[in-house]
């Protein structure tokens, strides 16, 4: 057997009617330079490992009469990038045949729908064989083992087509592995593309990864084909919400923080399901020759842009949604993990805590508004309408990436009698906006919490919440306080979502907390209610001060 490579090309597929004569057996193989990326945590670092061979599997395959420009046979590759077609009637009794594979995912490999990737012209990229000229039909071709290859662009910058094939493939294979049947919605990328950022386009279910960060980079690509899973099956929606965002940033609008957040988890869990040795990292790599770190951290701990926290931060929602995943046996190197749900057990169902995810995902979430997905959702669907058991060790799992999702100490206080005293110029301890009636603990949104003082009538009286530990800087928290102050009778002498103790300091983002000031007229014991401003901010924790 003889091994050729051939260097990628650029080639529209053509298909033509067949011709009568001999029968003709074509056989090879078909493999892909790969350009591993190192698990980083800083900036700066060389990003690239030694060139790996890796097999090009499940893609379409052509044998190609270059003579008549006719289609012979239109088959696919096996998981060992092999492929063997026998042809009839070919016309005899020689031919001039080239092979060639297709950045094309073979048909009927993951249903019928089309999964490819292509130039910003929509052109499928391809890889020939040679060109055997005058093949004698009556003999079988074998054409060896043929090797794509990557791409260096003028800018420097580069790409191996056949890796985001193989990516491609991970991340179906990986749904169809949880979901249990084929996908719906097609998926096409594209590279390169001169947007200034990677992303998902829903309306034509396009992955565009851009020059400077989409190619080779593996978590960035895992990172858009999570939108897509996201979107297509779990009714994930974008909305005006929908904007920049940061890593390192814990005061995000919670929808958009719980949308990246998810799809960064995929990184991880696609590259778990591909054996990858400590899957749980994400990190973009400049895609030059010698290209350096730009960004990454560790889902385990958050090493890289800890500290985050909150509902609010993208970082955090990936931490949190990793650590309801991973377990014990996950190939990171430790055999211990570091949180409750550590696979120690299985929720009702015998299911892992990361089909449990699944499940939320696939069958309680197309029943929600999508608009209004954020993280509390997913803790909420695992356990209404089923409540699937282990409600302390999921929620200690949250709680260690500070998403409290549980009933506070001073429960209940939902109403002006059990209402928590409060002492004059005293933060309150910690509450949260989070009410639960007995098992399963949820769903918990919808809370209000109450509180009593008696001031002196004719002072200026303020009611002040801020974030935990009033530190206008520890935004750990969603919560989007509404306060409403009451007298004696019942009055609303203030109320307000604005007006809290950090004004527009801390990270340089508006403050949600809130701040009431009055005279009091009428002697006697006031009540305060705290509840939340914002239908999507409905949970989170706060402090509040009389002063």
């Amino acid at each position: 057997m003889t091994t050729r490579v051939s260097w990628l090309v650029l080639l529209a597929a053509t298909a033509f009617p067949r011709i009568a004569s001999a029968d003709l057996q074509v056989s090879g193989t078909f493999q892909y330079e790969k350009r591993p990326m190192k698990n980083l945590t800083r900036t700066g670092l060389r990003c690239w490992k030694a060139l790996e061979i890796r097999p090009i599997r499940f893609a379409q395959v052509q044998v190609i009469n270059t003579a008549t420009n006719t289609v012979l046979f239109d088959g696919g590759t096996d998981a060992n990038g092999h492929f063997i077609g026998v042809i009839s009637d070919v016309p005899g009794p020689t031919a001039d045949i080239v092979v060639r594979c297709f950045t094309h995912v073979r048909a009927g490999q993951f249903g019928s729908q089309v999964f490819n990737v292509t130039d910003a012209s929509n052109v499928e990229y391809s890889v020939p064989s040679s060109l055997y000229s005058g093949w004698n039909v009556q003999q079988p071709l074998d054409i060896g083992t043929v090797t794509a290859h990557g791409i260096t662009l003028p800018s420097g910058h580069m790409d191996h087509p056949f890796n985001s094939l193989d990516n491609l493939v991970w991340m179906l294979s990986y749904f169809e592995s949880q979901s249990g049947y084929h996908p719906f919605d097609p998926l096409r990328v594209v590279w390169p593309t001169n947007n200034v950022s990677n992303l998902y386009v829903p309306n034509d279910h396009t992955v565009y990864l851009n020059v400077f960060r989409g190619g080779d980079n593996d978590g960035v690509q895992f990172h858009e084909m999570g939108h897509y899973l996201h979107i297509s099956y779990a009714a994930g929606i974008s909305g005006s919400w929908v904007g920049i965002h940061d890593l390192m940033d814990s005061n995000q609008d919670p929808r958009l923080s719980f949308m990246e957040g998810v799809a960064t988890l995929f990184t991880g869990l696609i590259r778990d399901f591909r054996g990858d040795f400590d899957p749980g990292y994400y990190v973009v790599c400049n895609p030059t020759a010698t290209g350096a770190s730009e960004m990454g951290y560790r889902f385990e701990d958050g090493y890289g842009v800890y500290p985050v926290g909150g509902a609010g931060s993208e970082a955090a929602v990936t931490c949190a949604l990793w650590d309801m995943s991973d377990t014990f046996v996950s190939p990171d190197g430790n055999s211990v993990d570091d949180d409750p749900v550590d696979g120690s057990f299985l929720f009702q169902g015998l299911l892992t805590g990361e089909q449990l995810m699944w499940n939320a995902l696939l069958q309680v979430f197309p029943t929600l508004p999508p608009t209004g997905q954020v993280f509390e959702s997913l803790w909420n669907a695992c356990f209404v309408p089923i409540d699937w058991d282990h409600q302390p060790e999921l929620s200690g799992a949250f709680d260690a990436w500070q998403m409290p999702m549980h009933n506070d100490s001073a429960e209940p206080d939902n109403s002006a009698a059990t209402g928590t005293p409060l002492s004059f110029g005293v933060w309150s301890p910690v509450h949260t906006l989070y009410y639960a009636i007995g098992a399963p603990g949820a769903p918990g949104n919808g809370d209000s919490d109450f509180f009593r003082f008696s001031p002196t009538v004719g002072l200026s009286n303020s009611i002040t919440t801020s974030y935990p530990n009033n530190d206008c800087y520890s935004v750990f928290t969603d919560v989007d306080p509404y306060v409403i102050v009451k007298d004696p009778l019942g009055a609303i002498v203030g109320q307000t979502d604005s007006g809290g103790s950090c004004g527009n300091s801390g990270n340089g983002e508006p403050d949600r907390n809130a701040g009431v000031t009055f005279v009091p007229v009428t002697a006697g014991t006031y009540t305060v209610e705290v509840k939340s401003a914002s239908p999507y901010r409905r949970t989170g924790a706060y402090q509040i001060l009389w002063h």
